[in-house]
């Protein structure tokens, strides 16, 4: 596992080296109605969408704990399918640093965080790094989008209400 020390300043998504991809990752927490809601999108070197997913966990989890959840859920469903070489991206600021810098933390998200970096150490040429929201605005839309579908969704193609963002992001 690497954890990248790269901390994206400018606010724009990057598309991740040549054979590579890069998944970003998004957490929603409602408390109106006690949810966490989870956004992910993988693409490819040249910025194009290959998977998206979004799901819906009846659990209300305060912010960080459902970043790092959301990661959790990420790298699980990244292994899953067997794709090596990934930069996942959070703007997750505390998770990323939680990530840099394991500690003895016994609490919830220290338990957590353990946890995610173990998944990263199975992985493949996994990497974490740490981006502005600005760079994250698909898997956001899509964490937000889980609302209004009963059940996990996968999808193959690119949700028409993410299209625009894609096209925005690989323009620059």
């Amino acid at each position: 596992m690497v954890i990248n020390l790269n901390h994206q300043g400018d606010g724009n998504w990057r598309a991740p080296s040549l054979g590579s991809f890069k998944c970003n990752v998004g957490a929603a927490s409602f408390t109106s109605s006690n949810l966490t809601r989870f956004g992910i999108v993988i693409r490819d070197e040249l910025g194009a969408f290959v998977k998206g997913y979004t799901s819906i966990v009846p659990v209300l989890f305060v912010s960080k704990e459902g970043e790092v959840m959301a990661l959790i859920a990420t790298i699980k469903w990244v292994t899953s399918m067997d794709i090596q070489n990934v930069v996942f991206e959070t703007d997750a600021l505390i998770v990323w640093k939680a990530l840099r810098a394991p500690a003895s933390d016994l609490s919830e998200f220290g338990s957590l965080v353990h946890e995610c970096s173990s998944l990263l150490q199975q992985g493949v040429n996994f990497s974490v790094a740490c981006v502005k929201r600005q760079a994250n605005t698909v898997a956001h839309s899509l964490a937000r989008a889980s609302c209004r579908f009963a059940n996990p969704c996968i999808w193959h193609e690119p949700p028409a209400f993410v299209e625009e963002l894609l096209i925005c992001d690989i323009s620059g």
